[in-house]
């Protein structure tokens, strides 16, 4: 009897618990979920033709791993980064380099455009970085079995890497990164 007793408490406190769990969304990456481990992340960015930079991958910090690709139609570098102690992703980048500035000037409207048009609903904040215009996007969250208002933010910002003026269009996931964040401090 006290075993019957105690799966259905069990049942009755681990259901709420899992299904809001299994109902948290994520903030997404050319339409992949920034959730899951790097490897799983990294195979759906490869079923989407993007390829792994080993080069490139060799020269960042732990935690981060280096691809190129094509994002929203632009030759990109992709960067994407995990808890490497998790491996759970948290935030990924596209970088699209251009050599003349009036292109980087166009792509980085065409970006914002099209971003303000996808996301409508996004609190938006401008500032600069770097002497040039920024924009950060907060993703409002649908879902109302959570805590946090926004899914994520997305920055788009210009950088200039002589003979390189860059684009970033980077998405951060607000529930992987403060879990990213908090397993970080443990070290402290």
């Amino acid at each position: 009897m006290k075993k019957i007793m105690l799966l259905l408490l069990t049942c009755l406190f681990a259901f709420p618990i899992l299904s809001v769990a299994q109902g948290q969304e994520h903030l997404k990456f050319m339409g992949i979920p920034l959730d899951g481990t790097i490897t799983q992340f990294q195979a759906k960015l490869q079923a989407k033709g993007v390829n792994y930079d080993t080069q490139g991958s060799k020269v960042l910090s732990v935690g981060t791993r280096a691809f190129r690709g094509t994002f929203s139609g632009k030759k990109a570098f992709i960067y994407v980064y995990y808890n490497e102690k998790t491996k759970v992703v948290y935030r990924a980048k596209a970088v699209v380099h251009s050599t003349d500035e009036d292109i980087a000037d166009n792509s980085y409207y065409y970006f914002v455009g099209m971003l303000k048009q996808k996301y409508d609903t996004a609190d938006i904040e401008t500032g600069t970085k770097d002497n040039h215009e920024a924009l950060t996007l907060l993703v409002p969250n649908e879902n109302e079995n959570t805590y946090y208002k926004y899914l994520g933010r997305i920055d788009v910002y210009r950088t200039r890497d002589y003979p390189n003026y860059d684009i970033h269009i980077d998405y951060y996931d607000t529930l992987n990164t403060v879990n990213n964040d908090n397993r970080n401090m443990d070290d402290l």
